[in-house]
């Protein structure tokens, strides 16, 4: 009973409820902070107890680096503070970094109030990673002002003083900041002053390469490198001091000691140095050639990469220091042979000599197993093909090479073979023989091959013409079956042949009834492989096809025309009346250029005022000897009011015909 009670009240309950007034949504809004977030978090570093919980502060500020304009001062001000409290030099260096961020990141930061506050900071700093982190923001800050020039120097004058710390991380800031802040200015602009300081910061950088630090002296010869970069001049006495340097204990230091001995070998190639024995004198480029060479077999795998990329950018050198880098021990001790590869070729393009001393190299670099290697030295000969003639040693190295399983290197070789030139009938032979049989085993090489053979017989008709009677199968006595036109190899030989065809006519006559069918064929479906040749369906066109007028004539009778209307003797209307009848002969002319068959008609219709003009000259006045006359065309102009004979205009020049006089019968 009591149950049933409860269930009756708690239905009234519900019901009551839900008569009653409707209930109401409340919005909540988060109230917003005063000011950005960054701005935010940088009010809190006051209340952080610790360097731990002051630096995660800041690795917070550094992820969303979101200041309003009005705050970014504010910021810096409280940054700046907590610099001058904090003891931990982890977070010191933090502020000067996000000293960095901030210039290069916030809209409205003001970099000369920030680089005026890091100097500031770290003056009295004795942390070298604060130290080394705050000419790091004073470099990138002072890149974005590279225009203010007293700026640039106080910077400068900045670095030098920091250059007497120990710490090596500082030392090559300092000279990174000196090589990239520098100004410098044009040659025009330089006075004697500029160019003495100039001088002074280029041997201040070069006293560093003797730091104890190898580090300090890999960053003196790259703040040299960047100097000359930018337009400074660096001197050929710097050159003595940077050999001594190739051979550094560190790789680092070899390395960029490379680059600055062949920056100034091509800088200063004329110049001469004395060798060790006191007596010999060398140019430098050569010096440095040789160096770079010896380069080669450094124990360093980036220093050798290095040095044969420096050999092929070399200029100037004497052909027998140049055909030195083709010594057997040199070159069998190369152990990058990519970039070995690349040298070569660039070398070869500039010498003839070392292209034709370099082929045996680059070909014996196809039974590479490295896959790169023997891509690139196929691309390298082909680079170097106008300057090489293959041999039948060279080609059976070549012709190995096309079996390869790589398309790649099968499709460099088709372009190879394309481009170069062989010696003999017998090299070509061997390179049909071979380009037939492999494109059996690679059918799907098609298009290269067709593309390798149309370049090889346009470039070698000569050699073509005496085997193309054996390519075409052409025998003297009886009729050979026709080949199928559609077979890959037979469409090989054809292309082959008729491109040398086109550079070699005497090779038309041998062509056969079918070969000529065939020609049609393959003209009609790869004009871009089949060159026109005057044969088949070709030739009857052209016979059929009149030879196009020459209007050499007409061009002369025009200037004729205008040169005695140009005649100031001639009244106004004599000379209107010669352009008038100008022009109906050269509309005449025109309406018969186009239907020949009226020709007669048309002259016979209205040509009445051309006259044929003859003159002789008689030495005495029997007629009994032959004489010249001179006969021409001329036109006839005559002026309706006047009664003087018709002025004659000359069509053509004359032509001087031998008249003699008709024989005397004598009697007997």
């Amino acid at each position: 009973m009591a149950a049933l009670l409860k269930k009756r009240a708690l239905a009234e309950y519900n019901k009551s409820f839900q008569d009653g007034p409707s209930s109401k949504k409340l919005h909540l809004a988060k109230k917003p902070l005063i000011g950005s977030s960054a701005a935010a978090f940088v009010g809190l570093l006051e209340k952080c107890k610790s360097s731990e919980e002051a630096l995660q502060l800041l690795l917070r500020i550094s992820d969303c680096l979101q200041f309003q304009e009005s705050d970014v001062e504010e910021a810096i001000k409280k940054l700046s503070e907590h610099f001058q409290s904090e003891e931990e030099s982890v977070v010191r260096v933090k502020i000067l970094w996000l000293f960095c961020d901030i210039g290069l990141e916030c809209p409205g930061a003001n970099l000369n109030n920030l680089i005026e506050e890091t100097i500031h900071l770290i003056k009295n700093e004795t942390s070298h990673k604060v130290i080394a982190q705050g000419i790091a923001t004073l470099l990138k800050l002072g890149t974005k002002l590279n225009d203010d020039k007293i700026l640039m120097m106080r910077l400068v004058n900045v670095a030098k003083d920091n250059l007497k710390d120990t710490s090596h991380s500082v030392k090559c800031r300092c000279l990174q900041l000196i090589s990239e802040l520098y100004p410098i200015y044009p040659e025009s602009d330089r006075t004697k002053d500029m160019t003495t300081e100039a001088d002074a910061i280029v041997k201040l950088l070069g006293d560093y390469s003797n730091a104890e630090d190898a580090r300090v002296r890999c960053e003196a010869f790259q703040s040299l490198l960047t100097l000359h970069e930018r337009g400074q001049t660096l001197n050929a006495s710097l050159y003595e001091h940077v050999c001594e340097s190739l051979s550094d204990d560190y790789e680092i230091v070899r390395e960029v000691a490379l680059k600055l001995l062949w920056l100034l070998g091509n800088k200063y190639p004329e110049n001469t140095i004395t060798l060790p024995d006191g007596e010999t004198t060398m140019r430098l480029v050569d010096d440095a050639f040789v160096r770079i060479c010896s380069a080669v077999n450094d124990l360093c795998m980036q220093v050798r990469a290095l040095a044969c990329s420096l050999l092929g950018t070399t200029r100037n050198v004497s052909d027998r220091f140049l055909l030195q880098t083709l010594d057997k021990q040199l070159m069998s001790n190369m152990k990058v042979r990519t970039a070995a590869v690349e040298a070569v070729c660039q070398l070869s393009q500039e010498s003839a000599m070392f292209a034709t001393t370099s082929l045996d190299f680059l070909v014996d670099m196809f039974n590479d197993e490295i896959e790169d290697v023997r891509v690139r030295a196929i691309n390298s000969l082909t680079k170097m093909s106008h300057h090489i003639v293959l041999r039948e040693d060279q080609l059976e190295i070549i012709l190995g090479a096309l079996e390869d399983f790589s398309m790649d290197v099968r499709e460099g070789l088709h372009r190879m073979l394309g481009s170069c030139t062989v010696a003999s009938k017998t090299c070509l032979e061997m390179c049909i023989d071979k380009i037939l049989e492999n494109l059996k085993r690679y059918p799907q090489d098609k298009r290269s091959t067709f593309r390798c053979v149309q370049r090889m017989g346009s470039a070698h008709a000569a050699l073509v013409l005496p085997l193309a009677t054996r390519l075409l199968a052409v025998h003297p006595f009886f009729d050979m079956p026709e080949p199928d036109v559609e077979d890959p190899a037979y469409m090989c030989i054809l292309i082959l042949v008729l491109n040398a065809a086109q550079h070699c006519t005497t090779m038309l006559p041998l062509f056969e009834e079918h070969t000529i069918k065939h020609y049609t064929y393959l003209r009609d479906t790869m004009p871009h492989l089949v060159p026109h040749l005057p044969i088949g369906e070709s030739q009857i066109s052209r016979s059929d096809r009149s030879e196009p007028l020459d209007d050499s004539a007409v061009r002369r009778f025009f200037d004729t025309v205008l040169q005695h209307i140009d005649n100031s003797a001639l009244s106004a209307a004599l000379r209107l009346n010669m352009l008038r009848s100008a022009e109906d002969q050269l509309n005449k002319y025109s309406i018969s250029s186009i239907n020949t068959s009226h020709i007669t008609s048309q002259y016979d219709d209205g040509t009445q005022n051309v006259r044929l003009l003859t003159k002789v000259l008689i030495s005495h006045g029997v007629w009994t000897e032959p004489c010249g006359v001179d006969i021409s065309i001329c036109l006839a102009v005559e002026e309706p009011s006047s009664r003087e004979p018709a002025a004659l205009v000359e069509l053509c020049r004359p032509v001087r015909v031998t008249v003699a006089p008709k024989p005397i019968k004598r009697g007997i």
